[in-house]
């Protein structure tokens, strides 16, 4: 379960992609909405069950024509494809895209930039990839099944 920093919480029961765009329209922080988007949507994937990823990819959340439709889709996009499943088509619609480079940097490091996921840069994003949850990598290929012996995903 997570916690933004105004203390709102979410779990895989709440956790719907439209959290997103009710997020815009009560004025959430910038660093509210980027934990929601980039980090809880990764942890709600993992946490969940097949059916319940599945269910996650099937949603096709509103867009709020702000630079979080972009992030959203390049978070999903990153997620499925590492995880062996098909992106959402909704990843691939033209609002989705930024048409300036959004930069999402608390601080400029080449090491935090330069391992940019390729669905981040498609959708014009810069994000921390120390940000990405562990088992969607940080630079390094993760393998997209766990561990034999103790169930855990490692590096390549």
């Amino acid at each position: 379960m997570g916690t933004a920093s105004t203390g709102r919480r979410f779990t895989n029961a709440t956790l719907e992609l439209d959290t997103v765009a009710h997020g815009i329209a009560e004025r959430w922080t910038e660093v509210e909405l980027y934990r929601i988007t980039v980090r809880q949507v990764q942890r709600m994937f993992h946490s969940g069950t097949a059916a319940d990823r599945e269910a996650m990819l099937k949603q096709r959340p509103a867009t709020t024509g702000t630079v979080w439709d972009a992030v959203l889709a390049a978070t999903i996009e990153h997620t499925a494809l590492i995880h062996g499943y098909e992106p959402p088509e909704w990843v691939n619609e033209p609002e989705r895209f930024s048409d300036e480079p959004a930069i999402l940097l608390k601080e400029y490091s080449q090491g935090r930039t330069a391992f940019q996921p390729g669905p981040f840069a498609r959708h014009g994003v810069v994000i921390d990839v120390a940000d990405l949850d562990w088992r969607t990598g940080d630079g390094r290929q993760w393998t997209v099944e766990p561990d034999p012996v103790d169930g855990t995903f490692r590096g390549t």
